[in-house]
């Protein structure tokens, strides 16, 4: 008995001793190989970082929490945590949003342009004389175009007897609108009233020659009315400085002073023409009756 359980061990042994075959890769279920990937010592799950890719640059105000378009020219930037603010939010604010810093730094595209106009940096000096002579055209504007708008109003009413006058009297109603709308703006110093105004005193120098060969007017109110327009295309074009929006911060940081434009030339000229015509208009009939 002894010797069959040892001759039985003897068997086993062999068997183990064997060397095992190998049969080939091993398949998973869905006959699918499995694919087994290295790691580099210092590629480690846990020391890769994910890839970001930034596929907008928007910018938000501090302030208003609105977006800031770096391509346009409202805005600037703080000086110490250069965070970008509209323009509006940081003079509202007085200070940046983020950390309270109380100066800024301009942008590129406006500082180039500020390179342009150097008598309207905000450090610069207020242009009262300009100012003062603009107001005053500006309210010759206002006051003919108002009046002008009622004569074109006045004769569209009229122009249900003759079509003719209906249809010149709602072109002059247009353009003394138009005239009226530049002179508000003027007030404000809006870049476009000034072109506005330019544009019609330069096509009132070429018609006030050619009315007065239509209408026999005097070569005295001829040289009166293109003296006048160009006085004003001078006067607009002297005043470039104010229009810029960087003169705003100028009169923002200069509350206290105000333009006197009742003590400008161009308020009290046009009351001296006025005066001037309607004593020429009186004393003509005499002239006429005298043979002179």
């Amino acid at each position: 008995m002894g010797k069959i359980i040892r001759d039985a061990v003897k068997l086993v042994k062999k068997e183990l001793a064997q060397p095992v075959e190998v049969l080939g890769p091993v398949e998973s279920d869905d006959d699918e190989p499995i694919v087994e990937t290295e790691l580099l010592e210092d590629e480690t799950p846990a020391r890769r970082k994910p890839t970001i890719v930034v596929r907008s640059n928007a910018i938000s105000c501090p302030y208003c929490h609105e977006t800031v378009d770096a391509s346009r020219k409202n805005w600037v930037a703080c000086s110490s945590c250069l965070a970008r603010h509209h323009k509006a939010c940081w003079r509202e604010n007085k200070k940046c949003a983020t950390c309270a810093t109380r100066k800024h730094l301009v942008n590129p595209g406006e500082a180039k342009s500020r390179g342009r106009v150097r008598a309207a940096t905000p450090r610069g000096p207020r242009l009262l004389s300009s100012e003062a002579n603009v107001k005053a055209i500006a309210f010759w504007n206002c006051l003919t175009g108002a009046l002008l708008s009622l004569l074109g109003i006045f004769m569209m009413l009229a122009g249900s007897q003759v079509a003719a006058v209906g249809i010149i009297g709602f072109i002059i109603f247009v353009l003394a609108a138009g005239l009226f709308a530049a002179g508000v703006a003027l007030f404000g110093f809006v870049p476009w009233a000034r072109t506005a105004t330019i544009v019609i005193n330069a096509i009132g120098l070429v018609l006030a020659p050619i009315s007065a060969l239509n209408t026999g007017g005097s070569m005295l109110g001829v040289v009166v009315n293109v003296g006048w327009s160009l006085a004003i295309i001078a006067a607009l074009s002297a005043a470039g400085p104010i229009f810029h929006p960087a003169y705003h911060a100028v009169i923002q940081n200069d509350r206290g002073r105000k333009a006197n434009w009742l003590a400008s030339p161009f308020f009290w000229v046009p009351i001296g023409i006025f005066v001037l015509e309607i004593g020429l208009a009186i004393s003509q009939p005499a002239y006429s009756h005298r043979g002179w």
